[in-house]
């Protein structure tokens, strides 16, 4: 309850010029029964109500009042947690409903629970709050759980017909019982593996290309979501880190003396359309897109260059998938990684650059394991 307490301070300081600063004829009741008419206003920042009658402006604490009367609006002053705040009371029971501001509310329950109610701001929450604040009546909460909007009219209604409720153990209602289902359905599987990327490299824009290749070691998680209905174990979606090593090789290609080794590093996501889903051999096609950063270490014209760069590619894939049994699945994958160019530009002298332009166009081909 003390949330709720300091809650309803931050709410009625924050709401008083909604209900409160202008004066309205109204009557004051004091703790000891005394009544006082006159004009009202209330000052829920200094916890205190200013009536004036007879020409004369008078200030009195909430602590010392029982009860406001505002036109039709009767304001009760509670006390919560040694602090008085002033609220009309819209339904009283088992759960109690309060107005403290235009469009404000709380409901408090018998049980300690409490929320305060937006019906303009919390309009997507209130379904929610209200099935928690009643969780005891399965009934209301199915009703509930069908509003796609509330009125202050709306909250009286259900916490009337809460209060009226035949109370039972928590049981799903059967809009509860659906999202439970769907709920945590996703299927989800891990792997890793291991592989060989061929990379075809020519120099500034030539089509004279030679061929490195490296080792590969891949980790990724693919995913097939509930929401995708029927396509739920076809449509998988993926995201993979991929890093790659190769050897030092001399370039033939080059128009000067080249010689160097290429270390990938890269992340790829993206979707597969697996067939097959409930057979033992399971063909799939996919589509990512990807980013990559190259690392350059070698010779070129006789100078040493240690360089990184890297670009974004597109990344077509095939493959196949082999259930082994207990969720595990062993696959292979080919996917092709459209062509980039790798601006090299390092200094061999001051002020004196040397270009390198290497374009890279990849295949890897991965044998995976599915966890």
């Amino acid at each position: 309850m003390k949330i709720f307490y300091a809650l309803c301070i931050c709410l009625v300081a924050g709401a008083s010029s909604l209900m409160a600063q202008d004066f309205q004829r109204g009557t004051i009741t004091k703790n000891d029964g005394t009544t006082t008419q006159g004009r009202v206003a209330i000052d829920n920042t200094n916890q205190e109500v200013i009536f004036k009658t007879d020409g004369q402006t008078t200030t009195v604490p909430f602590n010392s009042i029982r009860s406001v009367t505002m036109g039709t609006t009767t304001m009760n002053a509670l006390s919560l947690n040694e602090t008085s705040f002033l609220a009309a009371t819209l339904v009283e029971g088992k759960a109690t409903l309060y107005k403290v501001a235009s469009n404000e509310y709380y409901i408090v329950n018998e049980n300690g629970r409490s929320q305060q109610i937006n019906i303009k701001q919390d309009e997507d929450r209130i379904p929610g709050t209200l099935a928690v604040l009643f969780s005891d009546c399965n009934e209301i909460r199915s009703r509930i759980n069908g509003e796609d909007s509330f009125s202050e009219s709306d909250l009286i209604a259900y916490t009337e017909q809460y209060n009226n409720c035949a109370y039972s153990a928590y049981s799903p209602t059967e809009n509860e019982a659906a999202m439970a289902a769907r709920h945590n359905t996703d299927k989800m599987r891990w792997y890793f593996g291991l592989g060989a990327n061929f990379n075809s490299i020519a120099f500034f824009d030539s089509s004279d290309t030679e061929n490195q290749t490296a080792a590969t070691v891949h980790a990724g998680v693919a995913t097939s979501p509930s929401f995708t209905g029927s396509l739920q174990g076809n449509l998988y979606f993926y995201l993979e880190g991929t890093a790659g090593f190769s050897g030092d090789k001399d370039f033939s290609n080059s128009p000067e003396a080249a010689n160097f080794r290429v270390n990938h590093f890269r992340l790829i996501g993206g979707t597969e359309f697996h067939f097959n889903k409930n057979g033992g051999f399971q063909p799939f096609i996919g589509a990512g897109i990807g980013a990559a950063g190259d690392y350059f270490k070698g010779t070129y014209q006789g100078y040493d260059f240690e360089i990184s760069g890297g670009n974004v590619f597109f990344a077509p894939s095939a493959g196949v998938v082999f259930p082994i049994g207990n969720g595990k699945a062993l696959g292979l994958k080919v996917t092709y990684l459209t062509e980039y160019d790798n601006d090299l530009t390092f200094p061999i002298a001051q002020d004196t650059p040397l270009f390198l332009e290497v374009d890279s166009q990849h295949i890897n081909a991965s044998v995976n394991f599915y966890f």
